[in-house]
């Protein structure tokens, strides 16, 4: 996994997985400014508290998510913007597949919990299909995993 800082910094970049890597953080970081641009206050306030702990969230800040959510949906997974299709289905599997491994869950037990069939969870943890928002979403539910580092 690459590190932000180096891009940050601007260090050199010396080889092609760099360049890929690059790549796809300015990705990341330009659909993540174009979904922070169109939140709310309450929806900015909303995701603070949900990074906190879970047991922070009362029913108006599930809400506030829920929309937060429903635009990060609009904004990520809409194929008709210009980098829907450059997320990398092989590496959002992979890290689906060791966080699932790290936390001692089958593929049939991760299925059963995401109502989906243990077909699904092998197509996607081997790169051949990319996640959906919701199943993204459920998943880093599941395991108390970050969406932006899901994606990242």
């Amino acid at each position: 996994m690459f590190e932000l800082y180096k891009y940050e910094t601007h260090k050199l970049i010396f080889s092609d997985e760099d360049i890929e890597d690059y790549t796809e953080y300015r990705m990341l970081k330009d659909l993540d400014e174009q979904l922070f641009s169109i939140l709310s206050v309450g929806e900015k306030n909303a995701i603070e508290v949900l990074e906190k702990g879970k047991e922070n969230i009362n029913f108006l800040c599930e809400k506030l998510v829920n929309d937060v959510y429903e635009k990060w949906e609009k904004i990520f997974f809409n194929e008709n913007v210009e980098h829907y299709h450059k997320l990398n289905p092989c590496k959002i599997g992979l890290k689906m597949k060791l966080i699932r491994e790290a936390n001692e869950m089958s593929k049939t037990e991760l299925a059963l919990r995401l109502n989906v069939n243990r077909k699904t969870i092998a197509l996607l943890e081997d790169g051949d299909r990319l996640p959906s928002l919701e199943y993204i979403y459920n998943f880093c539910k599941i395991f108390d995993y970050s969406i932006e580092k899901m994606l990242d």
